[in-house]
This record gives C-alpha cells, sequence and structure tokens, in this order.
C-alpha cells in the first residue's frame, strides 16, 4: 500500500478503531451496553459505549466512543462500526435532520429521494421515500444487510446515542 493510501486510511478511520490496532502497547477497554434498536425484519442495531487506555510505558492515552453492531435475525452481528465521542453530536443532529426532511416529504407525490449521512466509520443513516413508503435505514457495511425501521422510530435511535454521550462524559470525555 502506498503511502498515500496509508495516509488516506487513517485519515479516515476513526481514534477507537486507531486506539483497538495498537500493538505492543496496553489496552484497557471499557464497555457498558447503550441500547437496542430492533428493525423491521427482526433484526437490531446494538450499541455499546467504549472508553480505551493505552498504555506505553509513562504515557497513557485515553480515547472515547461507541460502537454499533447489527445484529440478524438468527441473533448473530453480522457488522460493526466505531464512531468517537465527537462525532456524537453531528450524528445527532443529522438525525434529527433526517427525520424532519422525511416528515417534509411524507405524502408528496415524488421520485425515488434518499437523504444519508456517513460517519467516519463508514457506516449510512438515512431514509427513502418512494410513492409507496418511507423507511429509515441504517448500513454498517458496504457488504452486509441493512436495517430497516419506521422513520419514527429514528427518535429511539437518537435517544440511545444521547444517552451513550452523556454516560462517555460523566466519564471524563470532552468535546474539545
Amino acid at each position: 500500500m502506498s503511502d498515500l493510501a496509508q495516509d488516506r486510511s487513517v485519515d479516515q478511520g476513526t481514534n477507537v478503531g486507531r486506539f483497538l490496532a495498537n500493538r505492543g502497547v496496553i489496552v484497557v477497554k471499557e464497555n457498558r451496553p447503550a441500547g437496542r434498536c430492533k428493525g423491521e425484519h427482526g433484526d437490531s442495531i446494538a450499541a455499546e459505549t467504549l472508553i480505551l487506555n493505552v498504555i506505553k510505558g509513562a504515557k497513557k492515552d485515553t480515547s472515547y466512543g461507541v460502537r454499533l453492531e447489527r445484529i440478524d435475525q438468527d441473533g448473530d452481528t453480522d457488522s460493526a462500526v466505531f464512531l468517537d465521542h465527537d462525532e456524537l453530536p453531528e450524528l445527532i443532529n443529522a438525525i434529527d435532520f433526517i427525520a424532519h426532511t422525511a416528515v417534509e416529504l411524507s405524502g408528496q407525490d415524488r421520485d425515488y429521494t434518499e437523504v444519508t449521512y456517513s460517519t467516519k466509520d463508514g457506516a449510512t443513516f438515512g431514509f427513502y421515500h418512494s410513492d409507496q413508503e418511507q423507511l429509515a435505514f441504517l448500513k454498517l457495511s458496504d457488504h452486509r444487510s441493512s436495517t430497516f425501521l419506521p422513520v419514527n422510530r429514528l427518535g429511539v435511535l437518537k435517544q440511545m446515542l444521547q444517552e451513550a454521550r452523556a454516560h462517555l462524559q460523566s466519564c471524563g470525555a470532552s468535546d474539545d
């Protein structure tokens, strides 16, 4: 892999992912369940908070984040992504925008329309509007299935992320 490609892949990932990839260091990982949002087809999205401490010699670095995983209808995890603490406010605002836009478009006769937001780790949150229906969706991996849910359930997802963010802040995460 070229240096430019390596730099690009590092820039696009999350701090949490980089902390987990460290070798030759001590990693102390704390995690806590932060909720679950059921999908339309027996699948769900589960969230957990992560606090990672990487220790090398006398140096200690801490990273805060959230891990989202898609659990298929058989109860197996089929994909997962990390969200850094500092990207949670923007994601929460994006969910608000997506939900508000869905309400505005509801009942309108329009061409097929999608509204999406993508995270640093490649997760896509959004909804689609067609002449038959509107559904919200979360896609955690380009190579795996999406989880679909009614647009009004985006509030459950938003609350889950807000509670995870509040927990991380109570543990020392800051918005700096």
